[in-house]
């Protein structure tokens, strides 16, 4: 074996460690993320309906808060910019 192919080996081998350690960090991110879903869905479906509705939630407003989805736009609108003035 060569110095080039044994240099070749090792850089092939380090490039699909760094790939491993890519997806083990994206697997244990997405698992994280799905622990707070499931927490935070755990959560809310706990507290009583009057307390939801202090918090201005609906009990089936739960799910897409917990996906985070926010809530709906039609309900929450968002602010708008000004528009100009189109008078002449």
């Amino acid at each position: 074996m060569t110095a080039a192919s044994a240099s070749a080996r090792d850089a092939g081998a380090g490039s699909v460690a760094r790939c491993l350690e890519a997806l083990t960090r994206s697997a244990w991110s997405l698992y994280l993320a799905r622990r707070l879903r499931r927490r935070t869905f755990t959560a809310l479906s706990a507290l009583s309906d009057r307390t939801l509705a202090d918090i201005g939630l609906n009990r089936s407003e739960i799910a897409s808060i917990a996906l985070g989805g926010g809530r709906d736009a039609t309900r929450w609108p968002r602010q708008r910019a000004a528009l100009p003035d189109r008078r002449t």
